[in-house]
């Protein structure tokens, strides 16, 4: 990346400096005031609030990074990390063992990628949130009810049934599937997303491509009635705003990244369970309650702030960083 002083790489604020390499970086750099992957010079993760905890760096975050209050893949003295750590008297929250851990670990406290009842994030009893395999987990699992990642006809994200809406391989599935009637990252002639064939919707540049075009016929990031992404069109099937979209769309049909109180994934309603922002959310939301990817001072994954675990920057941080 660059490392003018300026560099706004994944951020919209002057001071921002996603993955560059200037001292006042945000993102994957060495400074203590990183910022990665936001907006505002107070962002912490792709938000706009400085109490943001999901992909940020504050320092109440526990989540993949190394500083000495972090619990995930760090090494300080004061950490009880029993996975992936190496000293007894951390109190990691990521990818550990212990009790106290918030991420990846494997006791009911466990808050991201557990096994246990009480894990909130990649764990595999039902009452996980994320990336588990049983009918009330939310993200991830494999189940009929879970809502991402799943298996299952009613999983909604990364499935492999045709009823998924994204990541799988089924006709009906929509993101990164290998059908002809998948929209993101196949490899079909009538693929959507990063495919191969002269049909295809993703990351071209003729009349014909439908992914990051400007041509009537595109079908993503486009803004023309037949686009499939990333559009506002009653037909589009991604990122739209149509009951008809299943894909980062605001229609109570939808399936992901919307914001009905039907949806499952990245919505904002208080019955979503993946990517939204309502207290009973658990997975990428912004409310105290919210374990992933959220945006309050409880949240313990993938944020950036002095006490940030995970993707951090600061001189203090002992995970992917660079100081």
């Amino acid at each position: 990346m660059s490392g003018e002083p300026d560099f706004k790489a994944r951020c919209g604020d002057p001071d921002n400096i996603a993955r560059s390499g200037d001292p006042d970086n945000n993102a994957r750099s060495g400074d203590p005031d990183i910022e990665a992957r936001c907006r505002d010079p107070d962002n912490n993760a792709m938000s706009g609030d400085p109490d943001i905890e999901a992909r940020c760096r504050d320092p109440d975050i526990e989540a993949r990074c190394r500083d000495p209050d972090i619990e995930a893949r760090c090494g300080d003295p004061n950490q009880d990390n029993e996975e992936r750590c190496g000293d007894p008297d951390q109190d990691n929250e990521a990818r550990c063992g212990d009790p106290d851990s918030k991420a990846r670990s494997g006791d009911p406290d466990s808050k991201a990628r557990s096994g246990d009842p009480d894990s909130k994030a990649r764990s595999g009893d039902p009452d996980s949130k994320a990336r588990s395999g049983d009918p009330d987990s939310e993200a991830r699992s494999g189940d009929p009810d879970s809502e991402a990642r799943s298996g299952d006809p009613d999983s909604e994200a990364r499935s492999g049934d045709p009823d998924s809406e994204a990541r799988s391989g089924d006709p009906d599935s929509e993101a990164r599937s290998g059908d002809p009637d998948s929209e993101a990252r196949s490899g079909d002639p009538d693929s959507e997303a990063r495919s191969g064939d002269p049909d295809n919707e993703a990351r071209c540049g003729d009349p014909d491509n439908e992914a990051r075009c400007g041509d009537p016929d595109n079908e993503a990031r486009c803004g023309d009635p037949d686009n499939e992404a990333r559009c506002g069109d009653p037909d589009n099937k991604a990122r739209c705003g149509d009951p008809d979209n299943k894909a980062r769309c605001g229609d109570p049909d939808n399936k992901a990244r919307c914001g009905d109180p039907d949806n499952k994934a990245r919505c904002g309603d208080p019955d979503n369970e993946a990517r939204c922002g309502d207290p009973d959310n658990e997975a990428r939301c912004g409310d105290p309650d919210n374990e992933a990817r959220s945006a309050e001072p409880d949240n313990e994954a993938r944020c950036r702030d002095p006490d940030i675990e995970a993707r951090c920057g600061d001189p203090d941080i002992e995970a992917r960083c660079g100081d």
